[in-house]
């Protein structure tokens, strides 16, 4: 089968992780991959992932969140490359930019079947806080949109029953969860980053340094908490507010700023001997972070989010704890070990999938009865 895969690959982010694990695994299928994403000339040429033809589209600015096309030249070149490259499917890994919203118009003039995994992250309690109810806006706007697709991958039944709610109809949406390779993703004991820095317990956070992840407010717990020298948080990845919080927060509050790590090896390395990993974030979707965490450290603490909220209520922990845990103006804490025990043994059922096998198998699936639908 001969995927057309719209999907992005800078700047570093959850949706760049899924794009090369998931064609990667198809490559591996024996399946042919043409990767379409929005680069200049050039750009990211060093950047290769797999054997696949590779298009740049156009665009006038590019963001981790959000890229904004070129709006004279990028459809036509979308419209052009579709029209040659004549694939047997469409997959757009959304959301990536205004574009989005005419690809189903598009495919439907080229007579070629449009799947899209939706990506967009959100928080099972929209009236949360203005970035919750601004991630739910988001699904308002996409849900239109998404109607028209042959197929809607999404992560969990909370994000299905969220669509549905807002006119996606239910035999258009399949589940398929985020999964990670658990052969590169497991636990290695010999491997400590506390007895490497001199300490009695590690924390760390991989992701982006940015506003919705709630960085900020886990640097002020941290604070707040005076760990001293028994501790250290180390955060990893990089961002737009990586610079301000970066002066404000650092070694002599316990704070090890590693920022972007590219070498994946590395950064399971880092799972394996970190003592607690922290996901702070407002809003997910299925955090690829949580996922690659469970398996390899114990334990990986999420807060009251998205798909993960299931982890919590199946591990009987309260709906208050993540809120005890990691409260915006009090200090964080680890878990009790009988709680980290539970939540971790969920936590992983949940994340069992593998990338090699089960996720690509299903979206395989998928493509198969758009293509007979």
């Amino acid at each position: 089968m001969h995927i057309a895969w719209l999907g992005k690959k800078s700047p570093f982010c959850g949706n760049v992780t899924y794009g090369r694990e998931v064609t990667n695994a198809l490559l591996e299928r024996g399946h042919r991959v043409s990767f379409l994403h929005f680069a200049q000339d050039k750009e990211d040429e060093q950047n290769s992932w797999g054997d696949y033809q590779e298009v740049s589209i156009p665009y006038l600015f590019k963001s981790q969140i959000y890229t904004f096309h070129a709006p004279r030249s990028s459809r036509r070149v979308l419209v052009d490359t579709l029209r040659d490259l004549n694939p047997d499917i469409v997959h757009a890994s959304l959301t990536l930019s205004p574009l989005d919203f005419r690809l189903p118009e598009i495919c439907e003039e080229l007579g070629i079947p449009l799947v899209a995994t939706f990506h967009a992250p959100f928080d099972h309690k929209p009236r949360r806080n203005l970035t919750s109810g601004t991630q739910h806006f988001a699904y308002q706007v996409y849900a239109p949109c998404l109607q028209k697709h042959d197929r809607v991958i999404v992560f969990s039944t909370i994000q299905q029953d969220l669509l549905i709610s807002l006119g996606v109809a239910p035999d258009r949406i399949a589940i398929i969860p985020n999964g990670v390779d658990s052969d590169r993703y497991c636990p290695n004991r010999h491997r400590s980053l506390a007895r490497e820095l001199g300490v009695e317990r590690t924390f760390i956070y991989q992701g982006r340094i940015s506003a919705e992840k709630n960085v900020e407010n886990l640097l002020r717990a941290w604070k707040h908490m005076d760990m001293g020298d028994r501790c250290r948080l180390l955060l990893v990845g990089d961002g737009a507010l990586r610079p301000a919080l970066e002066s404000f927060y650092g070694r002599d509050q316990g704070v090890i700023w590693l920022g972007f790590e590219a070498k994946e090896q590395r950064r399971i390395e880092l799972l394996q001997g970190a003592d607690v990993f922290i996901l702070p974030s407002l809003v997910e979707g299925c955090p690829s972070p949580c996922s690659k965490a469970w398996p390899a450290v114990q334990p990986a603490l999420p807060l009251m989010l998205g798909p993960t909220v299931k982890c919590w209520r199946a591990a009987q922990v309260s709906s208050s704890a993540p809120t005890a845990l990691l409260p915006s103006s009090r200090p964080c804490c680890p878990c009790c070990a009988t709680m980290g025990t539970s939540l971790n043994y969920w936590a992983k059922k949940h994340a069992s999938g593998c990338w090699s096998a089960t996720p690509s198998a299903k979206i395989s699936a998928a493509w198969s009865s758009s293509m007979d639908s």
